[in-house]
């Protein structure tokens, strides 16, 4: 890949301020609910939601137990977050997951959807999209996937983009929402040939400069270098080996939202490297 090195130092940050996070109450949750937390660190409403899908018990037994542990976790939660800093409150809902999550994000007004893994991986889940897939493509948000362990706030990160809607929106997201990280934007070129690079080079210049000031930061990134990197090839392929080298916290991706057999057959890059990468990833859709 090669670099251009660009901006200067960020302006007054941006603050999320209502998150939603959807958990399974199981023995996985602490990490979407950690991640969680810390985005709030500096003052939010975080709403945890579990949803009971209809292929579950739903007696009033069950229900009643499904809240009885989303108390505990949310009391859990209130009793070691210093006060006034984080509004925490939890529900159990009932339907489907995907759909439940998505209506509970636009009732709260959610600004990200925290989840975990995805956990549907049968082949029906295949056919209509996961779980976390179908999360994506309907919510009116971004949608953060959690992989690793929350040990500290996102450092740097790595925007992968093109020249289409979706990625203006998540690289303005992930300027205002992570300040003091260092993000890289990487542009992988899979059909123009060499000759059309310092063209393409100009246009991704033009597109990060107005992502900047779409964001409302006075200059481009936050601390430490940053770079616009292009490479030509399969955009799936070549993030995934370039990533490791790279070490980002976090990869942000935007997405058209496609939903349907086109879909199927010919995929998504955005969901390929949601379900591969073993970085936490935040997927913005157009």
């Amino acid at each position: 890949m090669k670099n251009t090195e660009i901006g200067e130092r960020g302006a007054e940050p941006y603050r999320l301020q209502r998150i939603l996070v959807a958990v399974d109450l199981g023995a996985c949750m602490d990490r979407a609910a950690d991640r969680a937390l810390m985005l709030a660190a500096q003052g939010a409403a975080v709403h945890f939601v579990h949803v009971a899908e209809p292929s579950a018990p739903a007696d009033g037994v069950a229900i009643g137990r499904l809240w009885e542990a989303m108390t505990r976790l949310t009391t859990e939660i209130i009793e070691n977050t210093p006060a006034g800093r984080i509004v925490v409150t939890g529900e159990v809902l009932q339907g489907a997951i995907d759909d439940t999550v998505v209506r509970a994000a636009g009732t709260m007004g959610a600004e990200i959807v925290v989840v975990g893994s995805p956990r549907d991986m049968t082949l029906m889940g295949m056919i209509r999209g996961t779980v976390i897939d179908n999360i994506i493509r309907r919510a009116n948000c971004p949608v953060l996937v959690v992989k690793a362990r929350a040990r500290r706030t996102y450092a740097k990160i790595v925007a992968a983009v093109d020249l289409e809607g979706s990625s203006r929106k998540a690289l303005t997201f992930a300027l205002k929402a992570f300040p003091d990280a260092v993000i890289e934007v990487v542009h992988i070129d899979e059909g123009a040939d060499a000759a059309d690079e310092a063209a393409l080079r100009r246009r991704l210049e033009q597109l990060t400069a107005e992502c900047v000031a779409d964001s409302g930061r006075a200059a481009a990134y936050g601390r430490g270098p940053r770079s616009i990197r292009v490479a030509q090839g399969r955009a799936a392929g070549i993030l995934l080996e370039e990533l490791p080298r790279m070490s980002p916290d976090l990869v942000v991706l935007g997405t058209h939202g496609r939903i349907g057999i086109d879909n199927l057959v010919f995929g998504s890059v955005a969901e390929t490297l949601t379900a591969l990468l073993v970085q936490d990833t935040i997927v913005v859709r157009a």
